[in-house]
C-alpha cells in the first residue's frame, strides 16, 4: 500500500487519473463546457486582489505594468496594484522631497 493512499479520495483515483478523466469529459462535452463555464473560485479572486496589492506595495515598479496591462482587460483587478503602487511609492516620493528640501536648504546657506 502506498504512503499516499489516504490522500487519493473516495474514488481511489490518484491525481493523474482525475486529470485524465477531466480532460476526457472535457473532450466529450466541449460544447456544454463552453455554453456553461464553471463558476470562478471566489478564493482565487480574493487571493489575486490581495496578492496584486502586496506586489504593488513591495515592488512598485512591477505594480505599474500590472496596472496598465489589467486596466482594460480586468478593471476590478487593476485597481489593487494601482492602489498598492501609490501606497508603496509614496515613501519614495516623501524621501525624494526631503532630500531636495535638504539640498536646497544647504545651498541657500552657502
Amino acid at each position: 500500500m502506498s504512503v499516499f493512499a489516504c490522500r487519493r479520495g473516495r474514488t481511489g483515483m490518484g491525481n493523474e487519473m482525475r486529470q485524465k478523466q477531466f480532460f476526457k469529459d472535457l473532450r466529450e462535452n466541449r460544447d456544454e463546457y463552453i455554453a456553461n463555464p464553471p463558476e470562478p473560485n471566489p478564493y482565487f479572486e480574493w487571493i489575486m486582489r490581495i496578492g496584486s496589492f502586496v506586489i504593488g506595495v513591495l515592488l512598485p515598479f512591477i505594480g505599474l505594468p500590472l496596472y496598465f496591462v489589467w486596466r482594460d482587460e480586468k478593471p476590478d483587478y487593476a485597481k489593487y496594484p494601482g492602489v498598492g503602487l501609490l501606497v508603496g511609492f509614496s515613501p519614495y516620493i516623501f524621501m525624494l522631497g526631503r532630500a531636495i528640501f535638504y539640498l536646497f536648504r544647504t545651498w541657500m546657506t552657502m
